[in-house]
């Protein structure tokens, strides 16, 4: 049986990698896209390793001038062994975000959820950082504000993971 502090970071996890797969799959499938935001992918905090290679080889296709197309894009990472990291970031994609990965999706919504994606990763992140912050300051000072900034701050996780897996919501 799994405790409730394992559950939660697998919770977590899933939804991290849920997403960074999600940004990188999209991206390939729709690298118009891409260029509008390689500043912002090539910044990104990407913790899966798989995301991490693929967001790696679409900035690099932007720096090298590529078309944005997806058969290109799909031809590089065919070039560059990343077919099973495609394959396997694919069958990570939450079911109702699939169709992000649809050849011709309403191309506002796609950008819309795409950059809120990028936000919610930006933001999971940042919280991550500032969890392991407050576990430090509770483990040298337990009183009540250095517990309430924890509690705090897994909240905001906890409603972040939360949004993010409301149906029709990225």
């Amino acid at each position: 049986q799994v405790g409730p502090a394992i559950a939660r970071f697998a919770a977590q996890a899933g939804a991290a990698s849920a997403r960074e797969a999600l940004i990188a799959t999209a991206l390939v499938a729709h690298p118009e896209i891409l260029h509008g935001e390689a500043d912002a992918i090539a910044t990104l905090d990407v913790v899966d390793p798989d995301a991490r290679a693929l967001c790696a080889l679409l900035v690099e296709s932007v720096l090298h001038g590529e078309p944005a197309e997806a058969e290109i894009i799909e031809a590089r990472a065919d070039r560059a062994g990343l077919r099973p990291v495609l394959d396997r970031l694919r069958a990570r994609v939450r079911p109702g975000d699939r169709w992000m990965l649809a050849p011709a999706p309403d191309s506002q919504r796609l950008e819309d959820a795409i950059r809120q994606a990028l936000v919610l990763q930006r933001r999971a992140r940042t919280l991550h950082s500032e969890k392991r912050a407050a576990e430090r300051a509770f483990a040298d000072d337990q009183s009540e504000a250095t517990l309430s900034w924890l509690q705090e701050v897994s909240a905001e996780l906890t409603s972040l993971d939360g949004t993010e897996a409301e149906p029709g919501r990225t």
